[in-house]
């Protein structure tokens, strides 16, 4: 089971213009709507900032929680307009026999169209590092590369289509973001985070595996608003 948030942003309001300069900050303010970790913590979270579309709306940050939120503390600071939590569960039978449950069903061989804004990266060997370093993929090649390989370990694979010289190229759209600098007042570091929206059509291959890649989100900085998978039937 998870919960599905949409907060609907107050753009006059002080902390959300803060929270949009600084995505270690909007974590901060999501998590407060959950149990504190004496209290048990706040289980799985992740976010999404989407841009409104056109100038007259308002920012919207989607939350996908393993716990259910509180948001009456937002609430009552006019930062957001909530629609949700909504519970949301997947049911999975990798055979692509009908599941047992009242959840939704995700069988081998579904397509759904998907968005993820990610933070894609490579993890290099350095010497006299334990962990060595992360390396941002940089072009739209390599974008694209790591999303296949994130695919294959998660489940799914992309759809494809025709170009009108006779390729099969993946059917996904990569955008942009940009590169995201955030202050981290904890330990005064400052993190940089290159920004990749995805957005495409998707074939589960693994029903069982494409559940658990939904409830744990896809690559690395899932607490700087990176990682949430969502998905539509296509």
């Amino acid at each position: 089971m998870m919960f599905l948030s949409q907060l609907s942003l107050n753009s006059r309001n002080t902390d959300v213009h803060r929270d949009l300069a600084s995505p270690y900050e909007m974590h901060r303010t999501l998590m407060r709507a959950f149990p504190n970790p004496d209290s048990g913590g706040a289980g799985r979270v992740l976010f999404r900032i989407e841009a409104p579309r056109d100038e007259d709306a308002e920012p919207t940050v989607i939350v996908q929680s393993e716990l259910q939120p509180d948001w009456t503390g937002l609430q009552k600071k006019q930062y957001a307009t909530v629609n949700g939590p909504k519970p949301i569960a997947f049911a999975s039978r990798a055979d692509g026999a009908q599941a047992t449950s009242d959840a939704a069903q995700i069988r081998n061989g579904d397509r759904f169209r998907f968005r993820l804004v990610a933070n894609p990266t490579v993890k290099r060997k350095v010497e006299g590092r334990k962990n060595g370093r992360r390396d941002a993929c940089v072009t739209e090649e390599q974008q694209l590369a790591w999303l296949v390989r994130k695919g294959e370990a998660g489940g799914f694979h992309l759809a494809k289509i025709e170009t009108d010289d006779d390729r099969s190229v993946p059917n996904v759209t990569v955008t942009p973001g940009g590169r995201m600098t955030t202050h981290r007042k904890k330990d005064k570091n400052t993190l940089c985070h290159l920004g990749v929206r995805f957005d495409g059509v998707l074939i589960v291959a693994d029903a069982v595996k494409f559940a658990e890649t939904l409830a744990s989100g896809i690559g690395s900085a899932k607490a700087f608003g990176f990682g949430l998978l969502s998905i539509a039937r296509a």
